[in-house]
């Protein structure tokens, strides 16, 4: 048999040259401590209790890129001030506290910031608003990064669209799929995020018909079958629902996709499980 040939060791070559500095990308919502705080620490769920546990998280994954959903000011310093990362986004009443943001933290170790930028999912996309039959006000956060490592560029989206608005969420996936269509160009693209959306609902297909999901597209998949689970014990076996997901564009390829459930010292550190997928740039 005859082997790959002179250009074909030269490309396999250059894929083992960037396959051996793999981005490690996760979507977590971390349970905002806004309104739902007090009920949380009568239930000793309160954000100091919880918080631990996140950063336990975060140390096991070492994540480079992590969107995130629900976390208020305070929450976002805390973890900036216990971590490596940085973070970009502005709150949804357009300021840098007094709401929830959808805060794209990043590893400057790793990655450097060329631009970013938050619009809102509404008609009024440049204005702190409500969109359509929206209950709160909705956000995307974008950046564009440089690899520090291959020198590549990518563009990171990350949103969490409405828990009760049908056509705020189908209108929301759009406008983020119509600024990336404008803005990403020919970038490597990757849209995290907690949709509120299932497998099989207008949302999700609206979101895979412009880029894939990442645990269908992974060549490893592990961890739990739902990523929410309202700080309770799922029994093996039984179905659990999928909110959360990392979408990536076409050229990038995605080594694992992994779901984590686990408590840490006995405490879930939030309702939702973080997503976490390993991924290669082209």
């Amino acid at each position: 048999m005859k082997g790959p040939g002179f250009f074909g060791k030269i490309l396999f070559g250059v894929f083992r040259r960037f396959a051996r500095h793999p981005l490690v990308v996760a979507s977590y919502n971390l349970r905002t401590g806004g309104a739902a705080r007090e009920n949380d620490a009568a239930k000793g769920l309160d954000w100091n209790v919880r918080f631990p546990a996140v950063l336990e998280i975060l140390k096991k994954h070492r994540p480079q890129i992590v969107g995130t959903q629900e976390l208020r000011d305070y929450q976002l310093n805390e973890i900036l001030q216990a971590t490596q990362f940085r973070s970009v986004g502005i709150a949804r009443n357009g300021r840098l506290s007094g709401d929830e943001f959808s805060a794209i933290l990043y590893d400057p170790r790793r990655l450097s910031l060329v631009d970013s930028g938050t619009f809102w999912l509404s008609p009024t996309p440049g204005t702190p608003s409500v969109g359509y039959d929206a209950r709160f006000p909705r956000i995307a956060t974008w950046a564009i990064f440089a690899d520090r490592r291959t020198k590549k560029k990518l563009v990171v989206y990350n949103t969490h669209l409405d828990h009760i608005g049908v056509v705020s969420r189908q209108e929301g996936i759009k406008m983020i799929v119509h600024h990336a269509e404008k803005s990403a160009t020919d970038l490597p693209l990757i849209l995290t995020g907690d949709f509120n959306a299932v497998p099989d609902s207008p949302t999700y297909r609206t979101a895979t018909g412009f880029l894939r999901d990442a645990r269908t597209a992974a060549n490893k998949v592990a961890g739990a079958q739902y990523t929410f689970h309202g700080f309770r014990d799922i029994p093996a076996g039984r179905i659990g629902a999928v909110l959360d997901y990392v979408f990536v564009s076409s050229q990038i390829k995605v080594l694992s996709h992994y779901t984590d459930v686990g408590k840490i010292d006995g405490i879930f550190p939030s309702d939702h499980a973080p997503v976490v997928v390993k991924i290669v740039l082209p």
